[in-house]
């Protein structure tokens, strides 16, 4: 990166550079060394949201849970149930 900054003739003001700064939170996500968490409010969310009223209601409830889909193994497996809820030839109950 430095390499780069310097071919382009570019300086870095030294106190305005945190390169090495950990962990750094960056859209509600702790980003730490090769680690990435989730924030705990962000999963309150999921947690606490209301009982599905109808087929919009799943879709929007599984929307939700797909942006953290990367923290639960097998996802697909675990969301199939809702999913097909979801299907038009399927009846909501």
């Amino acid at each position: 990166m430095l390499e780069r900054f310097e071919k382009a003739n570019l300086q870095l003001e030294r106190s305005k550079c945190d390169s090495v700064k950990d962990p750094v939170t960056y859209l509600s996500d702790t980003l730490s060394g090769r680690r990435m968490e989730s924030s705990l409010e962000n999963l309150k969310a999921v947690q606490e949201y209301p009982t599905p009223k109808n087929v919009k209601d799943v879709g929007a409830f599984l929307g939700l849970c797909s942006f953290y889909r990367r923290l639960f193994p097998k996802f697909v497996d675990i969301t199939k149930p809702l999913t097909q809820v979801t299907r038009k030839d399927t009846e909501f109950k």
